[in-house]
């Protein structure tokens, strides 16, 4: 078990930043909205705590889509004016607060996918614009070390706490913006704040597969083997962001058709 917190979590975030280099930007971009943390963070609790257990960490994880929207909301409107530090408290701040908000709420599927659908919607609509470019950025060793290490340390945490946190707060734990974060601070740090706001208006787009993926582990956990429910979560969770993918990709060439026909 202590293997598994410490290389799970490391080796998909391993797997998803080099998947750019390796395969190309296309696979990276798909791969980066699949749920390469929580995921097996909430594999780990349910092998610790039972399926019970799992499906309602789960319906918290779902729910947490909020939270982390509400980091990346207060990051990017601070990194616009204020240097790193400032956005990073600010972002967490806002993040606590609004864990502290769902961890009141009723246990219910329906109310964590309504909490998720509002802050896909705010997101969309309300996060600062910026026509920088998120994508190209070069990844240095320093940053995969960084990712891989606050990957195992969030494990850890997790997973050794969660006996004490109980369900909900494991499972919105399990969704704590650790990838916004590094992403965040490092992008800040070496593009600016236009870069920054660019790359979250852009993880936006990832929330739809994890809400499936949760979703899906909220039904299957109660009634199949864990391997098999976690299976047909990620096998959904893949087939959305496919879908998503396609759907952004659409709308981006029709908008530059857009504009070409407009500057003909």
């Amino acid at each position: 078990m202590l293997a598994l917190k410490l290389t799970l979590v490391p080796l998909f975030l391993l797997i998803v930043s080099m998947s750019g280099k390796w395969w190309g930007t296309s696979i990276a971009g798909w791969l980066a909205g699949l749920p390469v943390v929580a995921g097996p963070i909430l594999y780990l609790l349910v092998v610790a705590h039972g399926p019970d257990f799992g499906a309602r960490a789960a319906t918290l994880s779902l729910s947490a889509i909020l939270a982390s929207e509400a980091f990346n909301f207060a990051y990017a409107w601070t990194c616009r004016s204020r240097s790193w530090p400032l956005a990073l408290v600010a972002g967490l701040i806002t993040w606590l607060i609004a864990a502290s908000g769902l961890s009141m709420l009723p246990t219910s599927p329906l109310w964590a996918a309504i909490a998720a659908l509002a802050a896909v919607c705010v997101g969309q609509s309300f996060l600062p614009r910026s026509s920088a470019l998120a994508a190209g950025a070069p990844l240095s060793r320093s940053d995969l070390i960084g990712r891989m290490v606050a990957g195992a340390v969030l494990t850890i945490v997790v997973t050794s706490l969660s006996g004490w946190a109980g369900a909900t707060w494991s499972g919105l734990l399990a969704v704590f913006p650790l990838l916004g974060i590094v992403l965040s601070v490092s992008s800040h740090r070496a593009h600016g704040p236009a870069f920054v706001i660019s790359l979250l208006r852009g993880m936006v787009l990832g929330r739809f597969s994890f809400a499936a993926f949760c979703l899906v582990l909220v039904f299957a956990l109660p009634h199949q083997r864990p391997l098999t429910a976690f299976f047909e979560a990620a096998c959904v969770a893949m087939f959305v962001q496919w879908c998503t993918k396609r759907l952004a990709t659409a709308k981006n060439l029709k908008s530059v058709k857009s504009g070409v026909a407009a500057a003909q």
